[in-house]
């Protein structure tokens, strides 16, 4: 499965699970994790703090986790 497809199909589980899709920001970390990128990494490509990317991060492994039922890190996501 490439990212995209992967994306788009999480975007289905959390829509399917709380009526909401994934914000533009929780999609944008999700490819950029996926691809291997750091938190870091990620801060400096799109003009945020290395912080900031952090708690979006934290908040989308925790959706995912609920969603999904299962544990979801930034390690086994990437």
């Amino acid at each position: 499965m490439d990212v995209d497809a992967a994306i788009e199909w999480l975007d289905s589980q959390v829509l399917a699970e709380t009526g909401n899709r994934l914000t533009e920001l929780q999609r944008i970390l999700s490819i950029q994790v996926w691809q291997g990128r750091t938190y870091a990494e990620i801060a400096d490509r799109y003009g945020c703090t290395e912080g900031h990317a952090k708690d979006i991060g934290s908040d989308l492994w925790k959706l995912l986790s609920d969603v999904l039922g299962e544990r979801i890190t930034k390690r086994i996501f990437g």
